[in-house]
């Protein structure tokens, strides 16, 4: 009900000079205040924050009241929606050539270490092959990987090359189910190659298969490349590494997709 329309004898009305009927503590019940707006958008953004972190601490503690059954793929994403709201991005470093046959030896206490002095938040690390997940404001891949390698340099004194994968790219790349269709047995292994430029294979046809059907490529996009090796097939297992190397060129980086599941969680 408007001002116009209450009862001539309110109490809650008062006649001005002009003799418009208004109410005792607005002048106006048209007019919206444009600071009470600022303040509901605000208080709507700290709602939904408080939502997200609420349900984060439901779905990692399910004995305190929520029956449903939630997966760590839940938590995981109610985490990155934490994340963005906090102006936090997560990123993967996949760092080559790290504790490879006894060479580039780093230990991972070390690297954590390093990357915490770089600034980034929640560093840690995934096995020995050289993973790090971390958190930065940063949006700029390319100029973040230039100050990663530059800084990783000066801590170890020797030059590393790395590949960088948002959590988002990693979990688009989990939703594709690349190696779907493929029967896993102790002799199986599933890769994939992450490429730091966009390139295409140079002398071979994909999909493809070696002569002994040991070694498989079974797709490429511009930034990654899916093979399997069966261990299983005869003496002649090639060289898988310098296979890719050939074809894809030095600026990449290989890790068995197991690592990768294990990078997400």
């Amino acid at each position: 009900m408007s001002a116009k329309q209450l009862p001539s004898g309110h109490p809650g009305l008062r006649r001005s000079r002009e003799g418009l009927c208004t109410h005792q503590n607005d002048c106006d019940f048209n007019v919206v205040n444009e600071t009470v707006i600022g303040k509901i958008q605000q208080r709507t953004k700290k709602q939904l924050r408080l939502r997200v972190q609420t349900s984060i601490s439901r779905l990692e503690f399910p004995f305190s009241g929520v029956r449903k059954k939630t997966s760590m793929l839940d938590v995981r994403r109610m985490k990155q929606v934490q994340d963005k709201l906090n102006n936090q991005c997560q990123y993967v470093a996949f760092l080559r050539g790290i504790n490879v046959g006894g060479h580039g030896l780093i230990r991972m206490t070390d690297l954590k270490i390093a990357f915490e002095k770089m600034g980034f938040k929640n560093v840690r690390t995934v096995l020995a092959s050289g993973n790090v997940v971390f958190q930065s404001e940063l949006t700029d891949t390319k100029a973040l990987t230039k100050e990663i390698e530059s800084s990783l340099k000066k801590a170890f004194e020797k030059d590393i090359s790395v590949i960088l994968r948002s959590s988002d790219d990693l979990n688009k790349l989990q939703s594709s189910e690349p190696f779907k269709g493929i029967t896993v047995t102790p002799s199986i292994r599933l890769y994939v190659t992450f490429l730091s430029k966009k390139t295409g294979p140079r002398t071979i046809t994909i999909p493809y298969t070696s002569f002994q059907n040991e070694f498989r490529i079974l797709h490429a996009t511009p930034t990654d490349v899916f093979s399997v090796l069966d261990l299983s097939k005869g003496k002649g297992t090639p060289d898988v590494m310098n296979i890719l190397e050939n074809e894809f060129g030095p600026y990449i980086t290989t890790r068995n997709w197991n690592t990768v599941l294990k990078v997400l969680r």
